[in-house]
């Protein structure tokens, strides 16, 4: 068993015997001490909320923790799959998306 195994539970106990010992002397309710999560956010809703569909150069400039997750998404998206307008596949025409620019590839 590595040492830190060892120190895992005592810590935890520690930290409920601190938690403990403050709420004796100060006063209050273990509820106090309660994380709530109603605000905690997933990677994919911030992907979701900071998603572009076509990102510029001047969209990377101070850039966030959240639009820096949402560029290196799309940047795996995009490498990984092809982004396509299909609404007109019928006619033979369709609008595919390559290196941020737009390319039309019709058939005749």
């Amino acid at each position: 068993m590595e040492a830190s195994e060892k120190k895992l539970p005592r810590a935890y106990a520690r930290h409920k015997k601190f938690v403990n010992d403050y709420i004796l002397y100060y006063g209050g309710k273990k509820e106090d001490f309660r994380r709530s999560g109603e605000n905690d956010k997933t990677d994919l809703d911030v992907i979701r909320e900071n998603h572009r569909f076509l990102w510029r150069e001047e969209d990377e400039v101070d850039m966030n923790w959240e639009k820096r997750l949402s560029k290196k998404y799309y940047d795996k998206l995009f490498k990984e799959y092809c982004i396509a307008d299909l609404r007109n596949y019928k006619e033979n025409k369709g609008i595919f998306l390559v290196e941020a620019n737009i390319v039309m590839k019709k058939k005749a």
